[in-house]
């Protein structure tokens, strides 16, 4: 995926500067299958992180237990909620079939 591909300059970037959770073990993803591990940060309203040198995403407010982020990335970035995607995904391999 073009977002997790930063992942190392974020950790580094970020491990002295926001307060990095760590996932439970069992919730961590198999790197020996090719997956990454997640990096969880806590963030406040109105503060950010940024992938790469040109994707930021911004926590623009929280409300009981919905988040509303803003995503600022190059128009050639596809950005996609995950269920768009997974829907998406999901049509294309049944067209296949």
């Amino acid at each position: 995926m073009r977002l997790l591909t930063g992942l190392a300059e974020i950790q580094e970037g970020f491990a002295a500067k926001a307060k990095v959770d760590r996932p439970a073990s069992d919730s961590k993803r198999n790197t020996k299958q090719g997956k990454v591990q997640m990096l969880v940060l806590t963030r406040k309203s109105e503060e950010s992180i940024i992938i790469g040198d040109d994707v930021e995403v911004m926590v623009l407010g929280v409300s009981g237990d919905k988040v509303r982020i803003g995503i600022t990335a190059p128009r050639e970035v596809e950005v996609f909620r995950k269920e768009v995607k997974d829907s998406r995904s999901d049509t294309a391999e049944d067209e296949k079939a």
